[in-house]
């Protein structure tokens, strides 16, 4: 007995439904753990830069900045 096309519809319908559900289930945890190496790299390549900051501004300060 052939399947009906119903039966098929069905069948296509669940299969995207699991589909859906399993990209659903991997999107959750890896978009966090992207925002976690994404935060991460941005902080390592903050904190040079905040301290070489605070290096030129106080070497600005202790030598009086340009002199005229």
């Amino acid at each position: 007995m052939r399947p009906s096309a119903t039966d098929a519809s069905t069948d296509r319908k669940r299969r995207l439904a699991k589909l859906a559900f399993a990209m659903t289930a991997w999107a959750v945890p890896g978009s966090v753990l992207l925002y976690l190496v994404e935060a991460s790299l941005l902080a390592v390549l903050m904190v040079p830069a905040v301290g070489l900051f605070y290096v030129g501004m106080g070497t600005v300060w202790l030598y009086g900045g340009p002199r005229r």
